[in-house]
């Protein structure tokens, strides 16, 4: 398919065989592993000067149950 939006509810077969193992591969790794890799990826972020992340407020438009 050519957008996730023309895949079947709770299906992942827009995704390539590299997608599907790398998602595969997060969902095998426990918390704390996973807690490792997202320091790793800041960490990354942070010596290539990215910006940092902006204190204000996210308005969000009204909730609608």
């Amino acid at each position: 398919c050519s957008s996730a939006a023309e895949a079947a509810p709770g299906s992942f077969s827009c995704l390539d065989a590299a997608a599907r193992h790398d998602l595969d591969y997060a969902r095998s790794l426990s918390p704390g592993e996973r807690l490792a890799v997202l320091n790793e990826i800041l960490l990354l972020a942070e010596a290539f000067g990215l910006p940092p992340p902006s204190r204000e407020p996210i308005v969000h438009g009204p909730l609608l149950l």
